[in-house]
């Protein structure tokens, strides 16, 4: 949960989130939706990635000769209120 450090060392800094920065997350933990801001979080299928890695080990011990696999699961970006598009001025 670094982003929660994140966030406070923004407002610590006076930085609006997400005026000034905006703050991404990943897992999408069932605390983003209730901070304040509401934190943009990426969500994964963890039943299914918790699946799949177990699938991949039973193969390798199973079959010694089988080599490291990358397998890409389905995954979101869920959009809240800790992030907004990039301000033009400078």
């Amino acid at each position: 949960m670094r982003w929660l450090w994140v966030l406070d060392y923004a407002r610590r800094r006076g930085l609006k989130v997400p005026q000034e920065l905006s703050i991404v997350g990943f897992d999408d933990i069932r605390y983003s939706r209730h901070m304040e801001p509401a934190l943009t979080t990426i969500s994964q299928p963890m039943a299914n990635l918790g699946r799949e890695t177990v699938r991949l080990l039973l193969e390798i011990l199973r079959d010694g000769t089988m080599k490291p696999a990358s397998v890409t699961l389905p995954h979101e970006l869920v959009i809240r209120a800790s992030t907004a598009a990039p301000s033009l001025r400078r």
